[in-house]
């Protein structure tokens, strides 16, 4: 009796999810739920078991350090600094432990969704074909800070590394970022500086990134790994209240937003852009966790389309491409597909 009950229901979960499929819904049992649920968990710890530091980074890297409490008071006040997905509660939430900055959590999803090893592995073999500068080979990557790495054929990958070679590679490819002299940069929303660290050290030309955020803790985190890099001499960590003077100064060419604006309210991004227009920056590039649409995350309320004020201040989109362009299958199967939209400002 139990083999026609369990072939029944077998035939009715087969039945039902056919029917489901069309609207991407599936049946799944309980225990497998479970599994899944558990497997998920495993993938959102913000810290390997086996956390490599370098020496001095915990003492320096912890939540009572003076020059975090001055940055916390500084931006407190500060009209860009209305979070939502960044506000205080969630970073308790998603833990972030200051000294495993570059592990799974709000500065680099890199395990937690749907990723799996086999992912990885086709982002690298989309890098191999379509990198066109050789940053493969130059750029290195190491587990420090708790950055979830794999070994592939001998080489070692992160999303921090196969991301940011995607990203200079495209913009080289639609700007010719890397022929321009003295290249100057503003990333905005830069966490803790993981693509000036890479665009600097990939490209002799680049006359300097200015790395600016409305988290306290981003700035933080970053003037330290900049100076641990030894790359703070062409990547500065520029605080909110110092970006101003800095562009006043040096103005820059170039801005990018990668997974930033989509994770702030309105307010804020309205900020941000008139910087970007105030100092006539002529390319801005937006990277946003919706592919298709650039929204913002609100504290309450519906996301909301930030284009028309882009388009209000000038900016018109140059290109829009998908971040694996030229490979379906990697646009489908690669790590964290998006779209990238290039603005360019309108004389």
């Amino acid at each position: 009796m139990s083999v026609r009950v369990s072939s029944f229901q077998r035939t009715v979960k087969r039945a039902m999810n056919s029917a489901l499929g069309q609207l991407d819904i599936q049946l799944v049992r309980k225990s497998k739920l479970e599994e899944l649920r558990e497997l998920e968990g495993e993938r959102q710890q913000f810290a390997p078991p086996n956390l490599r530091l370098p020496e001095g980074a915990t003492r320096y890297l912890h939540p009572n350090h003076p020059r975090l409490q001055n940055l916390r008071r500084s931006y407190a006040v500060h009209p860009a600094s209305e979070h939502s997905l960044w506000a205080d509660h969630r970073l308790t939430v998603d833990q972030m432990d200051l000294p495993s900055f570059r592990a799974d959590n709000m500065y680099v999803w890199q395990r937690r969704g749907v990723v799996h090893e086999a992912q990885y592995a086709v982002t690298l073999q989309y890098v191999e074909k379509f990198d066109r500068l050789g940053l493969l080979e130059e750029l290195q990557e190491d587990d420090l800070f708790g950055c979830y790495t794999l070994d592939i054929d001998g080489i070692t990958v992160s999303r921090d590394l196969l991301d940011s070679i995607i990203e200079i590679n495209f913009l080289d490819r639609v700007l010719g970022i890397g022929g321009w002299p003295g290249l100057k940069v503003l990333d905005i929303g830069a966490g803790y500086g993981r693509l000036a660290h890479r665009m600097v050290t990939a490209l002799p030309n680049v006359e300097c990134v200015f790395c600016t955020d409305a988290v306290p803790e981003s700035t933080f985190v970053s003037e330290y790994y900049l100076r641990f890099r030894r790359v703070d001499a062409r990547a500065q960590a520029t605080t909110l209240t110092d970006i101003e003077a800095a562009l006043e100064d040096h103005p820059v060419e170039l801005a990018t937003n990668i997974h930033s604006f989509s994770e702030c309210p309105l307010s804020s991004v309205k900020w941000w852009l008139d910087l970007v227009r105030r100092h006539e920056i002529k390319y801005l590039l937006i990277v946003p966790n919706t592919p298709n649409r650039l929204v913002t995350t609100e504290v309450q309320g519906p996301r909301l389309d930030f284009l028309p004020v882009l388009e209000g201040l000038g900016y018109r989109l140059a290109a829009k491409e998908p971040k694996y362009a030229g490979s379906a299958a990697a646009q489908k199967y690669g790590i964290f597909s998006t779209n990238y939209y290039l603005f360019h400002l309108e004389a």
